[in-house]
């Protein structure tokens, strides 16, 4: 479940980096935003529940994305270390770059079951990358064209409602020159497609939508309105100083 992607460099414009996401989640939750200054190390907003302790969808003051998409095809998790909720929520804390972040991540290798998409900056320059736990660690990179797909539609860890999702993502990519924050926005509320459960990018268990910008340390945030509708954004700001919109 859930949908996730980034565009970088020259796809993503002026902004150099965006990601978008869409969590999926059968369960009637009420969406959180919460904003976290922990006494030590990074500043961090989360997307998630009011049970979360960890973090699924997220990112810090320092402009390092990260999210999760449950692959079943990957595997199930080992018990030898903590849930990719506790991980992601330990990046967002401890993460001052792009390298520092993918190379813990690379070292959770009980983390089978999930991919995680990473992004953030290092150096001045800006990164992304989708971390996969499998029988090995795997680490894929954006394409030529700068975009990188949660799940790759054509390959053998996608199932029938990731194919059709990520195919649709992947049809609609092509239609569209430089992304801006409202492309990506809009690529998330497709409910075109399929009429079966998870076929759709925005389909009947899409919780919430976030849309990051980490060169400006800004997250959009969408949530699913009662009539099943992403409701409209909220800006998040992660700059030094700034507090959330």
């Amino acid at each position: 479940f859930c949908t996730m992607f980034a565009a970088l460099g020259e796809k993503a414009g002026a902004d150099r980096l965006l990601i978008g996401r869409n969590l999926d989640w059968p369960a009637e939750e009420s969406p959180v935003i919460v904003e976290s200054r922990p006494d030590t190390g990074h500043r961090f907003a989360q997307v998630g529940f009011p049970w979360n302790t960890g973090v699924f969808t997220g990112m810090n003051d320092a402009g390092i994305a990260v999210m999760a998409e449950h692959v079943r095809a990957l595997g199930e998790p080992t018990l030898t270390g903590p849930p990719v909720e506790f991980v992601l929520r330990q990046v967002l804390q401890d993460a001052s770059s792009y390298l520092a972040a993918l190379e813990f991540l690379r070292n959770q290798a009980h983390l089978r079951g999930y991919s995680v998409l990473l992004a953030g900056e290092e150096a001045g320059e800006f990164f992304c990358a989708v971390v996969e736990f499998g029988n090995r660690v795997t680490v894929r990179g954006p394409g030529e064209d700068g975009i990188l797909l949660g799940t790759d539609p054509q390959g053998s860890e996608a199932d029938s409602a990731a194919a059709a999702r990520y195919g649709r993502l992947t049809a609609r990519l092509q239609g569209v020159g430089v992304l801006g924050v409202r492309d990506v926005q809009a690529l998330l509320a497709d409910m075109a497609g399929p009429p079966e459960p998870l076929h759709r990018i925005w389909n009947d268990d899409t919780q919430h939508s976030v849309v990051f910008e980490p060169r400006r340390r800004r997250m959009y945030v969408a949530v699913r309105t009662p009539e099943g509708l992403p409701g409209a954004y909220q800006t998040i700001s992660l700059m030094r100083g700034a507090a959330g919109e």
